[in-house]
């Protein structure tokens, strides 16, 4: 018979298998948009070691899909694949002006309809309600989209927001029917990011010069002693 401790260990390591193989591939789709720039950073990956080389219904391993998807011919997309004990995946990054994410972005794959308008002086994003990446890969469980923006946002229809963070959260539960909406303006900003690293890198030239005058000072106290020392 199990006593009381050996029951609460079983049923921890029992939790833990069954976290294991819950895990899934996940997806985290960043796009930073700041002055009219759209920068992308897409990060894919599947840490459940028995789906690297599990087939989908057309006979293709989940390895073999990241190989073809590295060797598609996106140049726009800088592309890296992620191999480590323990998660496999591939990583993206762009940087698109309004014109060429609104034509070239990696969104229309999932999405039947993705548009980027600009009317007047109003940026409007919106995707379909179905998201059809998790019709293609069987392995996909959750997908997490983050937008950073310093334009000012007109309206959203985001789960979370912190700061100048949107966030949306898709599953398999709710990827049928929920599509990503955010609106901005072209010519209104929270702040600049330019400004902003200029005045990061005045931070840093101004601490520099505070330590070079404490140094400068230091050396000059030590001087004049030693001299005082010398005349005695």
């Amino acid at each position: 018979m199990l006593r009381g401790d050996n029951v609460k260990k079983l049923k921890y390591v029992l939790l833990c298998m069954f976290l294991l193989l819950l895990t899934g591939c996940s997806g985290v789709y960043n796009i930073e948009i700041y002055n009219n720039r759209y920068k992308e950073d897409i990060t894919i990956v599947e840490e459940n070691s028995k789906n690297w080389y599990d087939t989908n219904e057309n006979g293709v391993t989940f390895k073999q899909l990241l190989d073809e998807e590295y060797e598609r011919d996106n140049h726009y997309y800088k592309k890296k694949l992620i191999s480590d004990f323990d998660k496999m995946g591939l990583n993206y990054k762009s940087d698109f002006d309004f014109e060429s994410y609104s034509s070239l972005g990696i969104v229309y794959r999932c999405y039947q309809h993705f548009r980027v308008l600009q009317e007047e002086n109003v940026i409007t994003i919106i995707t379909s309600d179905r998201n059809k990446c998790y019709d293609y890969y069987k392995w996909l469980d959750d997908i997490t989209i983050n937008v950073k923006t310093n334009h000012k946002v007109l309206d959203h229809n985001a789960d979370e927001t912190d700061k100048n963070t949107y966030t949306w959260y898709l599953n398999r539960n709710n990827a049928l029917e929920k599509s990503i909406v955010i609106q901005l303006s072209s010519n209104e900003f929270v702040f600049n990011y330019e400004n902003e690293e200029i005045k990061k890198y005045g931070i840093y030239i101004g601490i520099i010069a505070i330590i070079g005058i404490i140094i400068l000072g230091i050396g000059i106290f030590l001087k004049l002693r030693n001299k005082k020392v010398n005349k005695i």
